[in-house]
């Protein structure tokens, strides 16, 4: 019962979707209707966009936030496989666009690809930083360098914004040979990727005594409070042009990484 709990309900399907949906409506993204409607989920790249969404809603399922109806039992809290599950995940919706016969949306799809694996990775260094630094004030600093890097990093790790699909490259990015009804689908998905990661941001820095009991609260108020906050960023970046590819890794590498690091030394050292 505790399983289908925590798929389904919370930290699952209900938490993820709700999440995501807040995001895409900052966004300035509708909730894509006609994807079931249009059966978009029997073509084949439609049925990787779902397998994509399912292993975002396990790897949620299996992370350690306030309340969860599995806390401490196995595998609640492996995040070696909440990474791995998000990574697949994240890299699924863009099988399509790497095997198009078009090539600028080849290019589109290279371009989403690294620029995601730029900003997750650096977006992971900071989540680990988030988990190794303890709750005491003098390791205060760290916890919070380490969720300003991952919330720097977190449009880049899921392709939003400024980082979104480069038009100039192709109409629809790396989706240009989709239907139209799984075309409507990505821009969702990618908002649930970054209601993922804000999932997982959260879970990282949350102290491990804010999980249960009183102060469990104070852990969900932190969780809704960086839904909310990505969701005002995001609305300060709609309509913004999108970045070239070496300015996206710019940002993630010259500026961005710095802090991811500095986070995990001080994490490390204090």
């Amino acid at each position: 019962m505790n399983i289908l709990v925590a798929l389904l309900i919370y930290p699952g399907i209900l938490t993820v979707v709700t999440s995501g949906m807040l995001l895409a409506f900052a966004g300035g993204v509708p909730f894509p209707r006609r994807f079931m409607f249009a059966g978009g989920y029997r073509t084949s790249r439609g049925i990787a966009i779902l397998i994509s969404l399912a292993l975002l809603i396990f790897a949620v399922a299996l992370l350690p936030v306030p309340f969860h109806p599995m806390l401490g039992r196995w595998p609640v809290g492996m995040f070696l496989l909440v990474w791995s599950l998000i990574e697949v995940a994240c890299l699924i919706p863009l099988l399509p666009g790497f095997f198009s016969r078009l090539p600028l949306v080849v290019r589109a799809a290279s371009r989403a690809a690294q620029l995601g694996i730029a900003g997750r990775a650096v977006f992971w260094i900071a989540a680990v930083a988030g988990m190794l630094t303890g709750s005491s004030m003098i390791e205060l600093p760290g916890r919070i360098l380490a969720l300003i890097a991952g919330l720097m990093a977190l449009p880049a790790a899921a392709g939003l914004a400024i980082f979104g699909p480069e038009q100039s490259m192709a109409p629809s990015g790396a989706s240009g040979e989709l239907d139209e009804a799984t075309q409507a689908l990505l821009p969702f998905i990618r908002n649930i990727q970054a209601a993922v990661f804000v999932l997982v941001l959260a879970a990282s820095i949350i102290p491990p005594a804010w999980l249960s009991g009183p102060q469990a609260f104070a852990g969900v108020g932190c969780l809704i409070g960086l839904v909310l906050l990505v969701g005002f960023v995001l609305t300060q970046l709609v309509g913004r042009p999108r970045l070239t590819l070496p300015m996206g890794l710019h940002w993630c590498w010259r500026r961005v990484l710095p802090l991811a690091f500095a986070s995990l030394v001080y994490g490390m050292i204090v």
